[in-house]
C-alpha cells in the first residue's frame, strides 16, 4: 500500500516554503541560514526585475523580512549580525526615508569553507549520538545484569565468571532470587558496608543471647506483625479512601498518565521521549530514569488513598519495566526481588505508622525520606544496594535462624533506607 503526500504538498505551496541550505544550518544556525536563503531569493528577484543598485544592494525592511521568513525583528537583528560576522552580506542604512539595504557578498570559497564545516559539525553530531547510545546500551545492560562499574576508583578490577561471588540467595520465596542466581561485581566488593545493614537487637533470630540484650524482644520482632505489613497486602484496601488533595479525581480511579502528572511531570512535553501517550508502566520499556526526568518528580501523600498510585509512582522512578526485563519482554533474574521491594516500600507509605527500633514511624517521614532519595539519586540504584546488602546479610547469618523472614527483611528495608547514603559518604571517605 503506497501513502502519498501529494495533497499536503499541494497544500504547503512550495512558493510559501522556506527553505535552507542543511550544512549551513550546521554551521551558522537555522535562522542564519534560513534567512540567508531569504536574502538571496531577493537578491534574485530584484536582479530580475533590474532593480539592483549600484554595487548589487537591495532593501529589505523588518516588516517585509519579517512576512518573507517568519522571524521577528530582534531574531532579524542578531541572524543578521552573525551573516555579516561570516563575511555572507553587508547592510547599510541608505535613502530618506531610510531603508535597511542588504548585499549579498559573492565569496563562493567563503560559503564553501562554512559548507564543509558544517559538514564536520554534522559528522561530529552523528558519532555524538552513536556513542552516547552505545553508552546507554552499555548502561543498560550492566544494571539490568547488576555489573557494577566503578570507574572513579583506582582499585577497580574486573572479577572472572568463575569466582562469581557464592552469595545465598535463596531467601525462601521472600527475595525471590533462587540458588543459581548470582553476583558478579566490577569493582572492589568491599565498597559497600562490612557491617550488618540491620542488627540483631532489632529481632527476628531464635539466639537466646539476642533475647538476653532485647528488653522487649516480643515488641521487636513484630514491628511489622499488623495487617498492613502483610507481604500480600498489597492486593487488599490498605486504608479507606481519602479525600484527594492534589485537585485529582475522588469518584473514579486516577489513569496512569493522571498519576504521572500528579507526580509533576509535565504532561506537555511528554512526547520528548514518547510518541503515544503510554497506558501502563509496561510502555516505557526502554525509558531509563534520566529520560523520565524522575529526579523532578515526588510521591504526593495524596497517593495513600489507594495502593496502587503509590505502587505504579514508584514503579515508574525505579524505570520498573526497564529494568526487571529485558528486550524480548523476559523477565530479569532479580525482577522478583524489586517486586518485593518496591512492595514493601508501597506498604510502609500506606501504613499510618509502624515501630522501629522502640521509636513510632510516621508515614510522613517514609515519603520525606523516599522523596529526599529521589531527588538527590535514583530509586532503582538503592534497591540494587540493598539486594546486595539482603544477600550479605543472610550470608553472615547462615548459622542462625531468622524467625521472620519477611518481617526481619523489612526492618531491614527502612534501616537500610536511612544508612544509604551514610554507608556511601563513609565510603568514598575511606577510599579517598
Amino acid at each position: 500500500m503506497q501513502y502519498l503526500i501529494t495533497p499536503l504538498l499541494e497544500v504547503l505551496n512550495p512558493t510559501n516554503t522556506v527553505s535552507r541550505n542543511r550544512l549551513l544550518s550546521f554551521a551558522i544556525g537555522n535562522a542564519e541560514a534560513e534567512i540567508y536563503n531569504c536574502l538571496i531569493a531577493k537578491h534574485v528577484y530584484y536582479n530580475n526585475l533590474g532593480k539592483l543598485t549600484e554595487g548589487g544592494w537591495f532593501y529589505s525592511t523588518v516588516k517585509d523580512l519579517h512576512l518573507s521568513s517568519g522571524y521577528a525583528e530582534n531574531a532579524q537583528k542578531t541572524a543578521v549580525r552573525h551573516l555579516i560576522k561570516h563575511g555572507l552580506i553587508e547592510s547599510e542604512l541608505k535613502g530618506l526615508p531610510a531603508k535597511r539595504y542588504f548585499r549579498i557578498i559573492p565569496d563562493a570559497d567563503k560559503l564553501a569553507s562554512l559548507l564543509r564545516s558544517g559538514e564536520e559539525a554534522q559528522e561530529a553530531i552523528a558519532l555524538k549520538y552513536d556513542e552516547e547510545l552505545e553508552k546507554r546500551k552499555k548502561r543498560r545492560y550492566n544494571r539490568k545484569h547488576r555489573l557494577i562499574e566503578v570507574t572513579a576508583f583506582d582499585s577497580v578490577q574486573s572479577v572472572p565468571d568463575d569466582e562469581r561471588s557464592k552469595a545465598v540467595t535463596n531467601l525462601n520465596s521472600v527475595s525471590g532470587v533462587d540458588d543459581t542466581d548470582s553476583v558478579r561485581f566490577i569493582g572492589n566488593s568491599g565498597s559497600f558496608s562490612t557491617e550488618n545493614a540491620c542488627s540483631t537487637d532489632y529481632g527476628g533470630t531464635r539466639s537466646g543471647e539476642v533475647r538476653g540484650k532485647t528488653k522487649d524482644n516480643k515488641n521487636q520482632s513484630n514491628f511489622f506483625s499488623n495487617l498492613s505489613f502483610s507481604l500480600h497486602a498489597h492486593e487488599e484496601k490498605f486504608a479507606t479512601v481519602r479525600e484527594m488533595n492534589d485537585g485529582m479525581k475522588t469518584e473514579s480511579k486516577l489513569s496512569f498518565l493522571e498519576i504521572l502528572s500528579a507526580m509533576g511531570l509535565g504532561l506537555d512535553n511528554w512526547h520528548y521521549i514518547y510518541t503515544r501517550d503510554p497506558t501502563s508502566e509496561m510502555n516505557l520499556i526502554y525509558i531509563d530514569e534520566e529520560e523520565r526526568r524522575t529526579k523532578a518528580l515526588h510521591i504526593p501523600e495524596s497517593f495513600r488513598s489507594d495502593s496502587s498510585y503509590v505502587l505504579t509512582a514508584l514503579q515508574y522512578l525505579s524505570a520498573y519495566s526497564n529494568y526487571a526485563f529485558d528486550d524480548d519482554m523476559k523477565s530479569m533474574p532479580n525482577k522478583n526481588f524489586i517486586d518485593i521491594t518496591l512492595k514493601m516500600l508501597t506498604e510502609f507509605i500506606m501504613a499510618d505508622s509502624f515501630r522501629f527500633n522502640g521509636q513510632s514511624v510516621r508515614y510522613t517521614e517514609v515519603l520525606d525520606t523516599l522523596n529526599s532519595l529521589i531527588r538527590e539519586n535514583l530509586l532503582y540504584d538503592f534497591i540494587l544496594s540493598f539486594q546486595y546488602e539482603w544477600e550479605k546479610i543472610l550470608r553472615e547469618k547462615m548459622d542462625s535462624s531468622i524467625r521472620n523472614k519477611a518481617a526481619y527483611m523489612k526492618v531491614c528495608l527502612w534501616d537500610w533506607l536511612k544508612r544509604w547514603k551514610i554507608e556511601e559518604y563513609n565510603q568514598l571517605a575511606r577510599l579517598d
